[in-house]
C-alpha cells in the first residue's frame, strides 16, 4: 500500500481494500475457478494503525466510537476526504 502521508487522528478517509468473497449460488467449475476477491470501500474517521492493521470509526459520540479494523495487507489505497459544512 503506497501512501503520501499518514492520516491524522479523526481525519476523514476512504479505505479501498480487498475482502474475502463468497457466493451461495451454484457456479460452473470455470466460473468458480475465476471467482475473485471483493473490492470493499469503507469511509470513516482514522483512529490509529500498527504493523498489522488500520482502525477507522464510522461514528463518533463524545469520547465513544465504533471501530472497523482492516488488515494492512488487504488495503489497496487510502483517499483523504473533506467533510462538507
Amino acid at each position: 500500500m503506497a501512501r503520501q502521508r499518514k492520516p491524522k487522528k479523526d481525519e476523514l478517509i476512504a479505505v479501498i481494500w480487498e475482502d474475502a468473497n463468497q457466493t451461495a449460488s451454484w457456479l460452473s467449475e470455470q466460473d468458480a475457478a475465476t471467482f475473485d476477491l471483493a473490492e470493499a470501500k469503507s469511509v470513516g474517521f482514522f483512529l490509529n494503525e500498527d504493523k498489522k492493521a488500520i482502525r477507522i470509526s464510522g461514528s463518533l459520540s463524545g469520547k465513544d466510537r465504533d471501530v472497523l479494523v482492516i488488515p494492512r495487507r488487504w488495503i489497496k489505497r487510502i483517499k483523504f476526504l473533506k467533510m462538507g459544512k
